[in-house]
């Protein structure tokens, strides 16, 4: 049985091909989106994922959480442990516990043992940088074999993306697939022909994503409360890693060690009189800095629809709360939006087209549903065709489509495994 995987920074995605239908598997329950999370119980020494992962942590059970853990792929910190109760657990340790999970809920539902996997990869693990970009996917793919995947390929997520349309045409048309996901957005240019293979003009991508966002809303304005740029002395402020690390999912973990709460108990004794480092204190003590990312996640999702939104923050203090809006949130995401459109600009440069030449503009991934991000891409092309119906669900569907040898490519090679 071949199957896909979408291992997405914040949700994933399974699906086999069976009887000629996509078939995608429920990973929580009868869910097919299961959020990229997993927690720790140490209460009862068992591991948890998806939402019920995170309806743990919020309801203060003890133990560890931890969420986004493709964008450890291909970092520094990648080889490091972090600690579990009584031992360390190696982060890449923790990736193939998720996997496993996700072989186990698929091979269980199939009532079939998989014998070859797709799994989707973003144009471009890390930016600028070939051999950490290598370095990730090899990572990705000895972590899949530790898991028991056998014959595993990769796919670019924006082609895979597009496989089920292009499997609808009638003439000649071409495609510029956005995947706005968690936490990169990747672009891919496709001349698609009904009656010959599809070959790909080019691609691009940039580590920009949902969780990026969630990093600019927490740190604008829910971390000012707890201290961030808060001045210490005449030429002395807060230190910005406590915070940047406090606002970005796959890092969060690393402020609980003892070395970084040492660091805020002594500002903490140095600046007693200052009550936000009072309450950045409580957060690290007591680890819940999820809390509030969950809060600028949360936000981001509510202006989605509301042109604006109250951030409550009963856990730092009693009442608090920060009232957020749309028109503000879209300031602080105007260079976000500029680099995307950069990077399409980029994109179509390579395939040497113009914007007036694509006929086609396939959408996926979450990020696509922020109407300012989805309006800023999408202006420069006013007379292309929109595709945009099957959010989280299309790159795992076109992954469970995929064979190595389908797509023809051009200006650009599929990445070496």
């Amino acid at each position: 049985m071949h199957c896909g995987i979408d291992f997405g920074t914040s949700n994933s995605v399974a699906g086999v091909y069976r009887e000629g239908k996509i078939h995608l598997v429920p990973l929580e329950n009868e869910k097919k989106l299961l959020p990229s999370t997993i927690f720790f119980n140490y209460k009862t020494d068992t591991r948890h994922f998806g939402q019920k992962a995170t309806n743990l942590y919020v309801s203060h059970t003890e133990g560890r959480l931890l969420r986004s853990l493709k964008s450890l792929l291909g970092s520094s910190i990648i080889k490091e442990k972090t600690k579990m109760k009584n031992s360390f657990v190696s982060l890449e340790n923790v990736i193939q516990i998720f996997l496993s999970h996700i072989k186990n809920k698929i091979e269980k539902n199939m009532q079939s043992e998989i014998t070859s996997i797709t799994l989707g990869r973003p144009v471009f693990f890390v930016d600028n940088d070939p051999k950490k970009d290598r370095e990730a996917q090899n990572q990705l793919e000895e972590i899949a074999k530790r898991t028991g995947f056998k014959n595993i390929s990769f796919c670019f997520e924006p082609l895979a993306a597009a496989r089920q349309y292009e499997q609808t045409i009638e003439k000649e048309e071409i495609a510029l697939v956005m995947d706005l996901g968690g936490g990169t957005s990747d672009f891919s240019i496709i001349q698609m022909n009904p009656r010959a293979p599809s070959k790909v003009l080019a691609n691009d991508g940039i580590h920009i994503g949902g969780t990026n966002i969630d990093h600019i809303i927490s740190l604008q304005n829910i971390m000012p409360f707890l201290g961030f740029q808060q001045e210490l002395a005449e030429t002395l402020k807060t230190p910005n890693h406590l915070y940047f690390d406090l606002s970005t999912w796959h890092r969060i973990h690393m402020l609980y060690t003892q070395k970084k709460k040492k660091i805020v108990e002594e500002l903490l004794h140095t600046h007693p009189h200052i009550k936000e480092l009072g309450r950045l204190n409580q957060v690290i003590h007591y680890e819940s800095g999820h809390d509030l990312l969950f809060k600028a996640e949360q936000a981001k999702i509510d202006l989605t629809q509301s042109l604006e939104t109250k951030i409550k923050l009963d856990i730092l203090e009693t009442g608090l709360s920060k009232i957020i809006s749309q028109k503000e949130c879209n300031t602080s995401l105007e260079h976000t939006s500029h680099q995307l459109k950069e990077t399409i600009q980029n994109t179509l440069k390579k395939a040497n087209l113009k914007e007036e030449q694509i006929n086609t503009i396939f959408l996926t991934g979450g990020t696509t549903k922020i109407p300012f991000i989805k309006e800023s891409i999408l202006s420069p092309f006013p007379n292309a065709k929109i595709i945009d119906n099957n959010t989280f669900y299309s790159v795992a569907e076109g992954l469970t489509l995929h064979k190595p040898k389908d797509i023809k490519y051009s200006h650009t090679k599929e990445p070496k495994k």
